[in-house]
C-alpha cells in the first residue's frame, strides 16, 4: 500500500513509514513461530496422549483403593450388625 502511496506521490507521515517497515519482519517472526508450532505438534500431542495414559493408571489405582476401602467397611459394618444380632436373640 505504502509502494502505491509513493508510485503515486500520496504523502504519508515518516511515522506510518518508519512503522510499516518494521511491521514485515514482525510478520516473518510470526510465520516462523507458527511453522515451528505446527511442526512441533505431533509430539506435543504425543506428550498429552503419554500424560493422559498416565493419569487415567493413577486413577484407576486410586479407584481400586478406594473400592477396597469400602469393601473393608462393609465388612467391618457387617460383622458388626451380625454380631448385634447374635446378642439381640440370646
Amino acid at each position: 500500500m505504502y509502494e502505491l502511496m509513493e508510485q503515486f506521490g500520496v504523502p504519508a507521515p515518516p511515522e506510518d513509514l518508519a512503522l510499516f517497515q518494521t511491521l514485515r519482519p514482525a510478520v516473518i517472526d510470526c510465520r516462523t513461530a507458527i511453522d515451528k508450532s505446527v511442526g512441533e505438534r505431533d509430539q506435543n500431542v504425543d506428550k498429552l496422549a503419554t500424560l493422559i495414559d498416565k493419569d487415567i493408571v493413577e486413577m484407576e489405582k486410586e479407584l481400586r483403593d478406594v473400592k477396597q476401602e469400602i469393601e473393608h467397611i462393609f465388612l467391618k459394618m457387617h460383622k458388626f450388625y451380625f454380631s448385634c444380632r447374635k446378642f439381640h436373640y440370646v
